[in-house]
């Protein structure tokens, strides 16, 4: 059977930076299992799995515009220790601020300097060229388990 949307897909993957660098992986640990074109995935992923069967492996690059987008500096903050809600801040540290706009985003502490907190609104992986190494183990339909 061959992987379409609506088919569960099981597979290992390794996924790497530009420089070959492993930021995730299953091998050594369990397989993922996800429902293809169901968002468990970038979109850019499960598209390029489509037509492959049990045993296939192959490699997906995906550029920044169709993984989690370029890096935008307008998330890049500033602040004040003193205009957190909690004193004791530490780096990977998350907050969720609103704009006057309505909207919010989630920030996650970087690093400091004296007074000043340093918080970053990009996801981790924004501006990165990924590199997915994929083997399908299993595709099946829906609801069948």
């Amino acid at each position: 059977m061959r992987v379409t949307k609506a088919r569960v897909v099981t597979m290992e993957f390794t996924l790497k930076n530009d420089e070959g660098t492993v930021l995730e992986t299953t091998l050594g640990r369990k397989p993922v299992e996800f429902l293809c074109g169901g968002g468990g995935f970038l979109s850019a992923l499960e598209n390029a799995l489509i037509g492959l069967r049990p045993g296939d492996e192959t490699t997906v690059v995906i550029p920044p515009s169709e993984g989690y987008g370029h890096k935008d500096r307008d998330l890049v903050l500033e602040v004040t220790k003193s205009s957190l809600p909690e004193r004791e801040v530490t780096v990977g540290q998350r907050f969720r601020r609103l704009f006057h706009n309505g909207k919010s985003d989630t920030f996650r502490v970087t690093g400091f300097l004296d007074n000043w907190v340093f918080l970053n609104g990009n996801h981790p992986l924004a501006g990165m060229e990924l590199h997915y190494e994929v083997k399908i183990l299993d595709v099946r339909p829906k609801g069948r388990g």
